[in-house]
């Protein structure tokens, strides 16, 4: 995934940062999208907080 965005931001001349911020401001003013987002991204086995600093697997 690292490569990936590598790519995109090198071929378009922008960085890493502007790239997430323009991605969080175009699926946080689209509901659909943003929970479609999070549901794939559960479902993957993102990690999650436990309320201290360990993280595990969903």
């Amino acid at each position: 995934m690292s490569d990936r965005i590598k790519s995109v931001c090198r071929e378009n001349g922008i960085s890493r940062e502007v790239l997430r911020q323009a991605l969080f401001q175009h699926y946080e003013s689209d509901p659909g999208a943003w929970e479609a987002i999070l549901k794939e991204a559960k479902r993957k086995g993102e990690y999650f907080c436990t309320g201290t600093t360990e993280l595990r697997y969903l």
